[in-house]
């Protein structure tokens, strides 16, 4: 089964040291492309869910700044 870490170390072997965000992108897309149907799926799964993750936590820290308290 793959993995959304695989898919980024394999990028960034790939793309060099010194590639761009774009770059590495271009790479993540060319490995996620390769995979099977359901391979494609997990790391698309995968993906989604740490975006989410990642902009939910923005989004509290900022309505924490915004409101000078923690949301629990």
């Amino acid at each position: 089964m793959a993995d959304l870490q695989e898919v980024l170390l394999w990028a960034l072997r790939e793309a060099g040291p010194d590639a761009s965000d774009h770059e590495i992108a271009e790479k993540m897309t060319e490995y996620v492309e390769a995979l099977s149907d359901s391979d494609r799926a997990e790391v698309m799964k995968q993906l989604i869910g740490l975006t989410t993750s990642t902009q939910l936590a923005h989004l509290r820290e900022t309505i924490e700044g915004e409101r000078g308290e923690e949301i629990n």
